[in-house]
C-alpha cells in the first residue's frame, strides 16, 4: 500500500504557495493540510512551521528544497 506524504502548509505563507506550484507542476501524490482548517494535524503532529511534509513514517521535512528532494528521490506522481 503507497501512503501519500501529508504537506502541512498556510494561507498567509508565501514559500508554501511557491512549493505547491512547484509539487502540482511535477504531478507528485501527496494530500495537504491548511493550519486554518486544519489544526488539530498539527497539533496532533507537533508542526510548528510551514511547509512541513510529513512522511508516512512519521519523519517530518520542513525545508522546501528538501521537501522537493524528498519528492525527486521516491517518484511519488500520477505515472
Amino acid at each position: 500500500m503507497n501512503i501519500k506524504p501529508t504537506l502541512a502548509t498556510s494561507e498567509f505563507c508565501g514559500p508554501c504557495k511557491i512549493l505547491k506550484t512547484q509539487l502540482e507542476q511535477s504531478s507528485y501524490l501527496y494530500d495537504t493540510k491548511d493550519l486554518s482548517r486544519d489544526a488539530g494535524f498539527f497539533i496532533e503532529n507537533g508542526i510548528r512551521s510551514v511547509p512541513t511534509l510529513v512522511c508516512h513514517d512519521g519523519t517530518k521535512i520542513t525545508n522546501s528544497a528538501e521537501i522537493l528532494d524528498y519528492f525527486k528521490k521516491h517518484e511519488t506522481s500520477q505515472s
